[in-house]
């Protein structure tokens, strides 16, 4: 089931294409039934959700799946015939019926033509975003391989299927294997991105450096000079082949056994390597992209570059940059979705006579004010206040004095609290809070 919602905007930005979702793995619906999630034409900014049913221990496996989900932009039924987006993974789904009976994923697309991906964590109780996707620049009806595609670009194949005929007709001798070349994707390319919890939370402007493969410009993916050609193998003659000769009543027949280790089963040499990639037919390029961290973004969570991966073969598309982020840790903050925690260390005797707590925000120069109310327990939590679109809660620590001196963890975090007030005490029992008022 597909439910789909428009948010009040200004702008009258529309989606340029359908957008398809599929899964694999834990759900039982397969890659090869797509459903429209968003439809050509839909205002934005938009959002749509939708439930997939989990599998069984019966039909898969009992334990944990892993879910990998493939996302698809144009207006064709045949996935084929559209652009490939990328695919996410969900790690840790537990399969029906000790897990859910089924999940919900919500595709989300802004004014700017950003698609972001989440799931509802069965684990968390809560939305988690695992990937964004720039769509703007991407229109429905690039980088499709469709059937014409492949014979405009593989004319070799109509010749050798010919040939293979009048061979047979002719009844020739020898037989040679016929090479079939088809277009296909260039590999995905990937790298690790290093934010602070700071910079995951109220978002940043970053740059990254991608490292791939394209085209050698000078001769055009050949290999050779401009203005030369590759030459037929002489230990294979052209076929690509080792051959061993059958006797026949017929007389002797060339029969292909083996791949030619001189040309690499090519059937061609390359006596004139480009000068540009050495023959390779490729070069290795690097260039800085620059685009702005989403807010509330997770560890884990994918920003994808499309068609910024290695290039594709024969004429299909180049892959896409995969940015994978990791979220570093705060030495005094935990996160939890929209919630952040802080761990507060408690005298006992503040936690019995109650009194005022201190506690540091996320910015600099900022904080929210407690009351401790008289017998607090120890793990109790307390509102501090709110940030941006978080909660700040503080987790009450209760310590005896002697811990000042054994535990090593408790004195860091007092420490830790008391640098971020700028050497503030973030304590103030009832009776000093009484002598101020008075």
């Amino acid at each position: 089931m597909t439910t789909v919602r428009n948010e009040e905007s200004g702008e009258q930005n529309t989606l340029g294409g359908t957008i398809w979702i599929g899964a694999s793995g834990g759900p039982s619906l397969t890659i090869g039934n797509l459903v429209p999630i968003l439809f050509k034409g839909t205002l934005l900014p938009a959002e749509a959700t939708h439930e997939f049913l989990n599998a069984t221990d019966k039909e898969w496996f009992a334990g944990m799946l892993p879910i990998t989900l493939y996302l698809y932009y144009g207006d064709h039924d045949n996935r084929d015939d559209n652009n490939f987006l990328g695919t996410f993974t969900i790690e840790g789904v537990q399969a029906a019926p000790d897990g859910p009976q089924k999940f919900s994923v919500i595709v989300h697309v802004n004014t700017e033509q950003l698609l972001s991906v989440a799931y509802n964590d069965p684990v968390r109780h809560r939305y988690r975003k695992i990937g964004f996707i720039d769509i703007s620049t991407l229109e429905p009806s690039d980088h499709k391989i469709t059937p014409e595609t492949i014979i405009n670009n593989n004319k070799f194949l109509i010749e050798s299927a010919n040939l293979f005929m009048k061979s047979v007709v002719e009844s020739v001798q020898e037989i040679k294997p016929l090479k079939f070349i088809f277009p296909s994707p260039g590999e995905d390319t990937s790298q690790n991105l290093q934010v602070s919890f700071y910079e995951a939370l109220a978002g940043a402007e970053k740059d990254v450096t991608i490292i791939h493969t394209e085209t050698c410009p000078i001769c055009v993916g050949s290999g050779v000079q401009p203005g030369k050609m590759l030459e037929n193998c002489p230990e294979c003659q052209g076929s690509g082949w080792k051959t061993n000769l059958l006797q026949t009543d017929d007389g002797p027949i060339s029969i292909p056994v083996t791949g030619c280790p001189a040309c690499n089963s090519q059937g061609t040499i390359n006596l004139y390597p480009c000068l540009n990639c050495q023959g390779k037919t490729w070069i290795s390029t690097t260039q800085t992209k620059s685009f702005a961290l989403i807010p509330g973004i997770e560890s884990g969570a994918e920003v994808i570059f499309l068609f910024q991966g290695d290039r594709g073969h024969n004429g299909g598309p180049p892959g896409h940059h995969r940015i994978r982020v990791i979220v570093t840790s705060h030495p005094l903050f935990n996160r939890a979705g929209e919630k952040i925690f802080i761990r507060v260390p408690v005298s006992g005797k503040l936690a019995k006579e109650g009194g005022q707590l201190l506690v540091p925000g996320l910015e600099k120069g900022t904080s929210f004010s407690i009351e401790l109310l008289p017998h607090t327990q120890n793990g109790k939590r307390l509102l501090a206040g709110n940030w941006k679109n978080f909660t700040i809660t503080a987790i009450i620590q209760i310590y005896h004095p002697i811990l000042l001196f054994t535990n090593p963890d408790i004195r860091q975090r007092i420490q830790s609290i008391k640098d971020a007030l700028d050497g503030r005490e973030y304590e103030s029992p009832t009776r000093q809070i009484k002598q101020k008022a008075e």
